[in-house]
């Protein structure tokens, strides 16, 4: 008890932190932003994905219609189809990104409660840490699902650069991005 007590006094202030800086940012209403991961040249808003390379820009619509540099790039049927499951898979990534994000904070947010809780009414705990691995563990969860949309993303990436040059400058992600999420 004594050593969960010092433990969850070092995790508090840290904890309150997160919390806070959570509780500070906006929520989003649409798929985020990936800016400053390894998706950086990814920009998802409420219509297109918008892949950026260098000046060019490319955008992806929810049907699969496909532009570069404000021009319309005709496409296949098979295509078509590959553009839009790349947009199905950055969009996903988006908004299962913000609702870890949130399910992060608000995590924090019971961990630091609980913590709380524990230390000055005579809470359990360990029933704390009980609480905070089980939603640990749903965090893990999102993250597997995420890790696969990037994989799927990374894969009808390359599929798409290969049957279309034009697309080439803009295939980014990574194999090793797509690896390292998996780990």
């Amino acid at each position: 008890m004594k050593a969960m007590n010092a433990s969850m006094s070092l995790l508090l202030p840290g904890l309150l932190a997160v919390a806070l800086a959570a509780g500070c940012s906006p929520a989003p209403t649409a798929p985020a932003d990936v800016q400053g991961s390894p998706l950086g040249f990814l920009k998802i808003d409420d219509q297109h994905v918008q892949l950026r390379n260098g000046n060019a820009v490319a955008r992806i619509a929810a049907d699969g219609a496909l532009s570069i540099d404000g021009r319309a790039v005709a496409l296949t049927t098979p295509q078509q189809a590959l553009s839009k499951s790349y947009y199905t898979h950055a969009t996903a990534i988006g908004l299962e990104g913000a609702a870890m994000g949130k399910a992060g904070a608000q995590l924090a947010g019971k961990a630091v409660s609980g913590a709380i809780e524990a230390a000055f009414k005579g809470g359990d705990p360990d029933q704390v840490g009980k609480d905070v691995d089980a939603q640990t563990a749903e965090l893990e969860k999102k993250a597997q699902a995420m890790c696969m949309h990037v994989a799927e993303l990374h894969t009808t990436q390359q599929a798409l650069a290969a049957s279309l040059p034009a697309f080439k400058p803009f295939a980014r992600l990574d194999a090793t991005t797509s690896l390292d999420c998996q780990k």
